[in-house]
C-alpha cells in the first residue's frame, strides 16, 4: 500500500472517524514502534505477527491519511506526523493507566501515584514543602515520583503522559497554553535572592547591587535556566558585564554547599531560603533594587483539572507556599 503526504489542504479525519476506526491495539502498536523503531520488534513487544503488525500499521496511516514512518536499512523512523502520532499513542495510553487507578481508588490498600516535575530551585522551594504536607496527612496511601528538569523538556513529558503536574517559570502566552491543551495556575512571583558566605565583607552591608559583587568568584546555576538568564539581563540593563561563572551546576544543593564552605557567591529564588537551617553560616538578602523573575504556576493537562491528583497537589502545594512564604518575608 502506499500512502502519500497530504497537501496543505488535507482535511484530518473526523472525531467520529478515529472513535469509529481506531483501535487500542494501534495505540499499542504505536508506542511499540517507537520505543524499537523495527516492525519486528514491535509486534514481538505486544504479542502479534510481524504480518499482523504491518498490516495494522497500514491501517492507521489509511485512517490518518498520511505516511507515519519511512523504511531506512536498519529501522522504521518516524515522519513528522509520525512523531506527532507517537506523542498522542502514549498519552492516550497513559490516560487509560489513570483511569484504571482511579476506578481502583476506591480500595484504600491501592496507592495513588502522584508524578511531578519541577526546575531543581523550585522542587527544593516549593515541591519539598508540600510534599512535608502530603506526607503529613496520607503518607501511606501515596507515591510519588519526582523529575528534575527545565520547565520546557518537563512540559514536553507531561503532553506526553509521563508527569502529572509541573511547578515551573514559564511566559508562555495564554493562547498558547490552550492550544497545548494545558492549564497554568499562578503560585506567586519570584523574586531571586543573593546568598553570600560566611564572612563576606558585603554581609552586613545595607543594599547590596550586583555591582558589589562582580569581583566575587560566582557560582550559578548551568545555562539556559531562567535564574542565570535573569542575572546577565540585569548586569546588561545596569551596563556592567555579567559574571564569569567559577563554577556552573545543575544542583541547587551542590551550589548551595560550595557557597557554605566559601568558595563563592551565589543568586537563587527566594523560597530556596528555606533551605538555609542546612548550610548555617551562610547569608541570604534580597538584592538592591530587587531582582524578579517572573511568576511561577502550577501547570497540568486541561483534562486534568478537577482530577485527584491535581486536586491533592494544588492543596499541598497552597499550604506548603503559605508557610514559606510567611516564612522569608519575616527573615
Amino acid at each position: 500500500m502506499t500512502v502519500s503526504e497530504p497537501g496543505r489542504g488535507a482535511r484530518p479525519p473526523t472525531l467520529e472517524a478515529i472513535a469509529a476506526r481506531l483501535r487500542f491495539k494501534h495505540l499499542q502498536l504505536l508506542q511499540a514502534l517507537g520505543d524499537g523503531r523495527s516492525l519486528r520488534r514491535a509486534a514481538e513487544a505486544i504479542g502479534i505477527t510481524q504480518p499482523a503488525a504491518t498490516k495494522t500499521l497500514q491501517e492507521i496511516e489509511r485512517l490518518f491519511g498520511c505516511r507515519l514512518f519511512e523504511r531506512s536499512q536498519q529501522s522504521l523512523v518516524p515522519t513528522e506526523r509520525g512523531l506527532a502520532m507517537l506523542r498522542g499513542a502514549r498519552l492516550l495510553l497513559a490516560e487509560l493507566g489513570r483511569i484504571a487507578e482511579d476506578v481502583s481508588l476506591v480500595d484504600a490498600d491501592v496507592p495513588l501515584t502522584l508524578r511531578l516535575g519541577a526546575p531543581p530551585s523550585l522542587m527544593l522551594g516549593v515541591l519539598v514543602p508540600a510534599i512535608q504536607r502530603l506526607a503529613a496527612t496520607d503518607s501511606h496511601r501515596l507515591h510519588i515520583e519526582l523529575r528534575e528538569g527545565g520547565t520546557p523538556e518537563l512540559l514536553e513529558r507531561m503532553r506526553g503522559g509521563e508527569i502529572d503536574g509541573v511547578v515551573g517559570r514559564h511566559a508562555m502566552p495564554d493562547e498558547d497554553l490552550q492550544r497545548a491543551g494545558l492549564v497554568c495556575e499562578k503560585l506567586y512571583d519570584e523574586e531571586m535572592q543573593i546568598v553570600l558566605p560566611a564572612g563576606h565583607p558585603a554581609a552586613e552591608r545595607p543594599g547590596i547591587g550586583l555591582r558589589d559583587l562582580l569581583a566575587d568568584r560566582w557560582i550559578v546555576q548551568s545555562t539556559p535556566t531562567l535564574p542565570r538568564v535573569t542575572i546577565e539581563t540585569r548586569c546588561r540593563e545596569e551596563g556592567l558585564s555579567p559574571p564569569r561563572p567559577f563554577v556552573d551546576s545543575d544542583s541547587m544543593i551542590t551550589i548551595l554547599r560550595l557557597v557554605a564552605q566559601g568558595t563563592g557567591v551565589a543568586v537563587v529564588p527566594r523560597l530556596v531560603d528555606a533551605a538555609r537551617m542546612h548550610f548555617p553560616g551562610t547569608h541570604w538578602r534580597s538584592l538592591t533594587p530587587p531582582l524578579l523573575m517572573g511568576s511561577v504556576g502550577l501547570l497540568y493537562r486541561r483534562q486534568a483539572a478537577d482530577s485527584a491528583r491535581i486536586t491533592l497537589l494544588r492543596g499541598a502545594i497552597r499550604a506548603g507556599l503559605s508557610s514559606a512564604l510567611t516564612r522569608a518575608a519575616d527573615r
